[in-house]
């Protein structure tokens, strides 16, 4: 990465769809030193955003754009963004690449299981989207692992790139002050006890209109747990017939072995060092 020197820095959240990347923004956000958007380009469906050439244009931006002054605190700033879509990717990927030119720039990949993520997504169409029909299945699967490996793919490079975390949403949920104060560590920060109170509504610390990406997350934000884990472990189980049979499949052995290496990484894990080719 570039040497910039000059103070600034810059978050990154990035990860797959109903991979945990818009709990790990509120519990940032939350922190008296950081100011964070929720996904600034999909939020912007009739006027994308620039590609910003620094922190003051991007602030200005989402000033304008969520019209939120209250919530321009903090002396870190950074946005949250999902890697499936093509556009949202590129956008995300070129800011990155745009102010790590000017400022210090810290991407934080969160990985869940995959399996997890889809299931949440069907869960979500049903619930959330507009299809009551959604359903997990082998078509879907085989569809969502080409997806995956082309936003990995992304990623890896993105990563190998500006160095920066790769955090595991499994353990995010069951010990999230130890996995919270060791991301606020490599941003030089400490870990703020308030950071678990995110979910508390009321005119300082409510989600509300910021929040972008979990609609659960609006309508019934809680403390940190696991309970999401043991419900698609069990949802799992009732596919792993259609799972195994996927998996086992030449063309899918490259992302199956990504996925496990993954879940073999520390719960925070320097992406520098483990996301080398």
């Amino acid at each position: 990465m570039t040497d910039v020197g000059r103070g600034e820095k810059f978050v990154a959240i990035i990860g797959l769809p109903r991979s945990g990347t818009t709990l790990l923004t509120a519990l940032l956000d939350r922190h008296s030193s950081l100011c964070l958007y929720y996904e600034p380009w999909n939020a912007s469906p009739n006027a994308r955003p620039p590609v910003p050439k620094d922190i003051a244009e991007f602030r200005a931006c989402m000033t304008a754009r969520f019209r939120d002054a209250a919530h321009a605190k903090g002396t870190i700033t950074g946005f949250k963004e999902t890697t499936t879509n093509l556009g949202t990717t590129a956008w995300a990927v070129d800011a990155i690449n745009s102010l790590s030119q000017t400022c210090d720039v810290t991407p934080i990949w969160i990985h869940r299981d995959p399996i997890h993520c889809l299931l949440s997504k069907v869960e979500g169409a049903k619930k959330w989207w507009g299809y009551p029909d959604a359903k997990f299945s082998k078509e879907i699967f085989e569809k969502f692992l080409t997806e995956t490996e082309n936003s990995y793919d992304i990623l890896r490079a993105l990563m190998r790139r500006h160095g920066g975390l790769a955090v595991r949403y499994e353990a995010l949920v069951r010990s999230p002050a130890d996995v919270l104060t060791l991301v606020m560590k490599s941003v030089d920060e400490s870990f703020e006890l308030s950071q678990l109170d995110y979910y508390k509504s009321n005119s300082e610390t409510g989600l509300g209109k910021k929040v972008m990406g979990d609609p659960g997350l609006i309508e019934k934000p809680r403390q940190v747990n696991e309970e999401s884990i043991a419900q698609r472990d069990r949802e799992a189980r009732q596919y792993r017939s259609v799972i195994r049979d996927v998996f086992e499949q030449p063309r899918f052995e490259a992302i199956v072995s990504q996925f496990e290496r993954f879940a073999g990484l520390p719960s925070v894990a320097r992406a520098q060092l483990d996301f080398e080719p």
